[in-house]
């Protein structure tokens, strides 16, 4: 089992939440998951966690960097919505590209419209003012954990992490390589990304076993 440290900040300290605790990695969300979110959000007609939703799938940021967005991240001079955009991560201090698909971009567009945000704003402020403070870590966790046992899903399971994970499983599962993955994590090598994606011993068995290029020939 490969064990993720995940950082909870007190008054007092920083340490792992999950200090002497044999834990696992959050699980990611699988395809009709995400669907399932999708329409709860739709169905609720709340813009801004429609688009949180969609962001932190799509760009696959860790939460303390998807909350410090800003409109001016995601749209360019003229103010459409990009493709992709540069991010330099807090916990690493390293670049990323992350990528904005069409229907993402759709959502993003939307609630801009919707709440009248100007690029200097944070774009994630939910009820606050349009001009406020972003949400906070804390907060996005505990919506996340709202959305998904609306859908019947144990909360206990699931993290902010959960959702940057999400879109790398399943493109790992699709065949996409190690090292594009890795490179739209932001990760520094790829073992990071293999700890991350939890491919452990185990895993490379079965799938070396499964790969039977004799039985095939």
């Amino acid at each position: 089992m490969v064990l993720l440290p995940i950082f909870l900040m007190s008054k007092n300290n920083l340490q792992p939440w999950n200090k002497g605790r044999h834990v696992g990695p959050r699980q990611s969300l699988t395809v009709n998951e995400v669907a399932a979110i999708l329409k709860s959000l739709k169905q609720r007609n709340s813009a801004h966690d429609l688009c949180l939703f969609s962001v932190a799938i799509d760009t696959m940021l860790r939460a303390s960097d998807l909350i410090q967005l800003r409109v001016s991240d995601v749209v360019d001079a003229r103010g459409e919505v990009v493709d992709f955009f540069h991010w330099r991560q807090k916990k690493t201090s390293g670049n990323v590209s992350p990528v904005l698909t069409q229907k993402t971009k759709t959502t993003i567009r939307l609630w801009i419209m919707a709440s009248g945000k100007r690029p200097s704003h944070y774009l994630f402020t939910r009820k606050k003012s349009i001009d406020s403070d972003p949400i906070t870590v804390g907060f996005y966790r505990q919506l996340i954990k709202e959305w998904v046992t609306e859908i019947g899903l144990p909360s206990g399971h699931y993290s902010a992490h959960s959702l940057r994970r999400t879109k790398a499983q399943y493109m790992y599962g699709r065949g996409v390589s190690i090292e594009i993955i890795g490179l739209l994590l932001g990760h520094q090598n790829t073992a990071s990304t293999i700890r991350y994606l939890g491919i452990d011993q185990a895993a490379a068995y079965d799938a070396a076993i499964k790969q039977d290029i004799l039985g095939r020939s």
